[in-house]
């Protein structure tokens, strides 16, 4: 039987409690009448937090880039390669690379059938390239030499959600390999700074040729001045190096500031030098401009292509 006292039931000992009611000894038991530990307790605190976070949460939608890191390209001829791309975008900065396949992430869209529609996707691993790279490349030809080669049309890349619906995609196996890749990446810049992750060494080709030192003697002595007195107009600039054996006519220049290395592009690109026409362009972190005849750009693997390894330009006494 059952009796109130001051408004609480009370039950007799062989009664019990009605099978509805839990005392205050069982809280926290299982289904199995087990008592759940405490890390279990907190696992179950912390799952319903997050089912209640999720019925408040307004439903997923789509949603713009805070910080935008790749370009939409469009005028590419038909026959244009991932390899074309690379070389003229990575003027611009450094272009990020697929964790999984190792590829830099250059999109060529194409119809069902193989043939290209003739746009891309760019995508790089600092978002002031973009910037830079609207300036320097658009309304600009792929293709330099071709003579009345179609001009590209280069502008940030904007995303839009296709369907009705936000569709989220599982990146759980892919978190692993990106974060390892970004610390390789990151390492790519400076030149020998730790944990420096801008990119702040100008590359400056068809500054000379090579057989011009024989003639003039002062010529490298004449170059550095033109450098330091020209460049340092921009900001601060800590060293620049000739290599000239390179057949390229290649001059790295090493800046205070990466803001700064990107408005010596913008300057140079382009402009007239001793008879030739520079071409500016960010340090890939990993080509030997030392090696006479060796490549004059080099960057992360593409198909078909070596990969050099990584030298620091600045490692002699020059």
């Amino acid at each position: 039987y059952q009796r109130r006292v001051h408004g609480i039931e009370k039950f007799t000992s062989e009664e019990g409690p009605p099978k509805h009611m839990v005392m205050p000894d069982d809280a926290g038991a299982g289904a199995d009448g087990k008592k759940k530990t405490k890390k279990e307790l907190r696992a179950e605190k912390r799952e319903k937090r997050r089912q209640l976070q999720r019925r408040r949460s307004p439903p997923r939608a789509w949603f713009e880039l805070k910080k935008n890191t790749s370009v939409y390209v469009q005028g590419i001829p038909p026959d244009a390669t991932e390899r074309e791309l690379y070389e003229v975008f990575k003027k611009s900065g450094v272009i990020k690379v697929d964790p999984i396949t190792k590829i830099p992430k250059i999109k060529l869209y194409a119809h069902p059938d193989g043939t290209l529609k003739g746009d891309a996707l760019v995508t790089f691993l600092k978002p002031e390239s973009v910037e830079l790279a609207v300036n320097l490349l658009d309304e600009t030809p792929l293709r330099a030499a071709t003579v009345g080669a179609a001009p590209m049309r280069v502008q940030p890349a904007r995303f839009e959600q296709k369907g009705a619906t936000y569709q989220p995609k599982d990146t759980s196996a892919l978190r692993k390999a990106a974060k390892q890749n970004a610390k390789n990446q990151a390492s790519m810049f400076g030149w020998h700074e730790i944990g420096d992750e801008n990119p702040r060494t100008v590359i400056l080709s068809h500054m000379f040729h090579p057989d011009d030192f024989a003639h003039e003697v002062n010529l490298r002595r004449d170059i550095k001045m033109d450098m330091f007195e020209e460049l340092g107009k921009l900001g601060t600039v800590e060293k620049v190096r000739i290599y000239d054996n390179n057949p390229q006519g290649v001059v790295s220049v090493k800046f205070a500031d990466s803001l700064v290395a990107q408005r010596c592009i913008e300057k140079m690109q382009g402009r007239w030098y001793n008879g030739g026409q520079v071409i500016a362009q960010m340090w890939d972190g990993r080509t030997d401009y030392r090696v006479a005849g060796g490549p004059p750009f080099g960057g992360p693997q593409l198909a078909g292509a070596s990969e050099p390894p990584p030298v620091e330009p600045d490692s002699d006494d020059d």
